[in-house]
């Protein structure tokens, strides 16, 4: 289905609800004459508050009204998908600690060393 007009959307959203503009207009606080007219698309420009207040009141998203998507990583079905990724990660950051502690060690042991030789030299 191609992009709908934001009153299409309220429009349908109305049906779905099965709401009257008379109770929409009670919901959010917006005129009668204001609400028929956003919804019948005679609004060349309705605020966007008036368009919140009508999609609240008829208990619809915003995002569904503008069509925005959510993130991609959002739309991902299942975090199983990400398992893989994050286990390769793991196995990474691990060997990677191995090889600190390793160079740390030998670092230690160096500097132990240096210090022996200028102690047995100062004798």
């Amino acid at each position: 289905m191609g992009e709908q007009m934001v009153h299409e959307k309220l429009k349908d959203l109305k049906t779905k609800k099965k709401l009257t503009n008379h109770k929409i207009s009670e919901l959010s606080g917006i005129p009668l004459s204001t609400v028929t007219k956003i919804i019948n698309g005679k609004t060349d420009n309705p605020s966007f508050q008036s368009i919140k207040d009508i999609t609240m009141a008829m208990g619809g998203s915003l995002d569904e009204v503008a069509e925005i998507q959510p993130p991609i990583f959002d739309q991902r079905k299942d975090p199983v998908e990400y398992s893989a990724q994050i286990e390769l990660y793991e196995r990474i950051i691990k060997k990677k600690n191995r090889w600190i502690q390793l160079l740390f060690s030998i670092w230690i042991v160096t500097i132990a060393l240096i210090l022996l030789i200028l102690l047995i030299g100062e004798l």
